[in-house]
């Protein structure tokens, strides 16, 4: 099936909410207000994948994320091919009030040689939607001398200047496991930001299997 609601995440106040069905004939993200008036949940929108809007092989909507007025939402695609074979990307998009923007592209800042990086297995944002994280949970890093891969990785944004910019000097976090395959954020809900931006948590999936603040 589509595994609609397999990611969902909702506003602070549960006005807005946004779905994932990154499993169906074609991957897609719907959006949904409620309208206090007649007590029900009205489809703002359907999102699609910019330029593969009728495939389903990059799992566009595989993590999803909304602001708390509803305005800004983050959508992963943990498998898309566009940089590389399962690279993966992250868009976000803007409501002007009455259309979505053109969504901005994030891919991964750090490309590994291998491919798999799966950059976009999981989006997080802030209340007001000017920070977003984004993990790669399967790139390779080089938190040992030999054989670091699948450690995963997570990377920082910030909105300012009109455009989504790389934080620095945190731009991102790499696991620290003893072991390979640590995969931070492997999931949907594998890193979060807290509502007013200043705090990340990440969990491992595998490797010494912890949380990380």
């Amino acid at each position: 099936g589509d595994r609609l609601g397999e990611n969902v995440k909702i506003t602070s106040d549960g006005n807005h909410l946004i779905a994932g069905a990154s499993y169906g004939a074609k991957s897609e993200v719907y959006v949904y207000d409620y309208n206090s008036s007649t007590s029900q949940w009205v489809k703002r929108t359907t999102l699609a994948h910019p330029t593969l809007p009728n495939a389903n092989t990059h799992f566009y909507g595989s993590s999803v994320a909304i602001s708390d007025d509803g305005n800004t939402v983050a959508v992963g695609a943990s498998s898309d091919d566009v940089d590389g074979t399962d690279y993966g990307r992250a868009y976000v998009y803007t409501w002007s009030g009455s259309a979505w923007s053109s969504p901005t592209i994030l891919s991964n800042p750090r490309p590994t040689a291998s491919p798999s990086d799966i950059f976009g297995s999981t989006v997080s944002l802030s209340g007001d939607g000017t920070r977003l994280i984004v993990a790669a949970s399967r790139e390779d890093t080089a938190v040992r001398t030999t054989n670091s891969t699948d450690n995963g990785r997570v990377y920082t944004y910030e909105y300012y200047g009109g455009s989504w910019q790389l934080r620095e000097p945190n731009a991102s976090i790499g696991a620290t496991g003893l072991i390979d395959s640590a995969r931070l954020g492997e999931y949907a809900d594998g890193c979060m930001i807290s509502r007013d931006g200043s705090t990340i948590v990440v969990g491992e999936y595998a490797g010494v299997s912890k949380a990380r603040v």
